[in-house]
Order: structure tokens, then sequence, then C-alpha cells
């Protein structure tokens, strides 16, 4: 397996706490852990007169989510949105996507791990086929990943030709899911690499086109 390394912040340079959560300032991001929506409209008030151009949402719940993502995507400064241990749902998902189609800054976007389900993917991939400038895909470790949504992933690597890095490892796409994807991948130029579980090595290694897609994919 080639490990992707999680974000990590610098050290603060700034930390303010609130009952409800904490909220940590460095000079390439700001990260909010279970923030109240009163935290989230501080930093969103700060963000716009800030260097700032990574967003790291920890243990917090749709409707911050919504509340965050459906401002900060009108932030042309925010480069990076990086959501961990928070439940990203469809309905969040449909709610922001005119936004995440149609957005021109956010070249990032990490939604891992326990965040997002089938429904989630599918919905997420239906706003990114037309998205012109998100080159990363963060979706490793969601368990709730299943082969289900598989369809609506190989139809992102089909129409969108600006994702150059996807990572699907450590969910529950079993083989028929993965042959989906690679028959995808024989006719998608953009995608650098596919990451995907171990198990499916042997799987796609034995695929008669392997060779041309080989370098493409990391177990």
């Amino acid at each position: 397996m080639i490990t992707v390394e999680s974000h990590q912040t610098k050290e603060p340079t700034n930390t303010s706490r609130e009952e409800t959560g904490e909220v940590e300032w460095s000079s390439v991001s700001v990260t909010l852990i279970k923030p109240s929506a009163g935290q989230c409209q501080e930093v969103i008030s700060q963000l716009t007169d800030s260097h700032q151009n990574m967003i790291v949402l920890h243990h917090s719940s749709p409707d911050i989510v919504y509340l965050m993502m459906s401002q900060v995507l009108d932030i042309r400064t925010i480069k990076g949105i990086y959501i961990r241990y928070t439940k990203i749902t469809k309905d969040v998902i449909l709610l922001l996507s005119h936004k995440i189609t149609n957005n021109t800054s956010i070249k990032t976007l990490w939604i891992s791990p326990n965040c997002i389900n089938d429904d989630g993917v599918i919905a997420l991939t239906q706003s990114l086929i037309n998205n012109k400038t998100i080159t990363g895909l963060f979706l490793h470790g969601n368990p709730d990943i299943t082969s289900t949504s598989a369809q609506s992933l190989a139809e992102l690597l089909l129409y969108n030709h600006t994702l150059s890095l996807l990572t699907l490892f450590s969910t529950n796409i079993d083989t028929d899911g993965v042959l989906v994807l690679m028959e995808s991948l024989r006719t998608n130029n953009t995608l650098r690499t596919l990451y995907l579980d171990k198990k499916h090595e042997q799987t796609c290694s034995s695929l008669p086109y392997y060779k041309t897609i080989e370098n493409r994919l990391g177990f």
C-alpha cells in the first residue's frame, strides 16, 4: 500500500477555545474541532482578510459542514477543504452542488475518514463532473463506500478532465466495483493516480490492458 499522508497543520500561531469547540490558526490553515455555529461565523468573517488557504473541519455535524462550506466555497483564497471524522450527507452535498460545480479555487477536497457513504459519493460525483479546478479527491478510509457508488465514480473519471488524484483504499468497494473503475480508467487521460486496496492488485494485474494503466494505480 502506498500511503497518503494525512494533512498536518503547523503549530498554531493563535488558538481560541470555547466550551463547544476549538479553533486553531496556523500560517496556512485554520482547523475547527467540534465548532459551534458562532465559532464558524467568526472564522468566516476573518478568512477574507487572512492568508490561510486551507480549512480543516474535525468531529462536527452535517449542519456545521453546510454552514462552513456554503460560505467557504465563495472565498477564492481557499485552496483546500479537509473534512475529518465528520458526516457529510447526501442532502448537504445536494444543497452545495451548484457551488461545488462552479467553484474555481479549491484544488484539494479531503473527505476522510468515516465521513461519507454511497449516497453522498453519488451526489458528490455529480457535482464534480463539471468542476474545473479540483485535482485531488481523497475518499479513503470510508467503509460505507461500496460498489454501489462505483458506477458514479467511473462516470466522474469518464467525464471530468481535471482530477489527477483519487484515493479509494480502506473502503468496501469489491472486485466488481473495481472492474467498473478500471474500464473508465482506460479512457481517462488526466487521472495520474488511483489508490485502491492492496487486495485488488491481483484482479487489476490480470486485466488484458493492465500494462496501459499500471503506472497510474497505487496499492
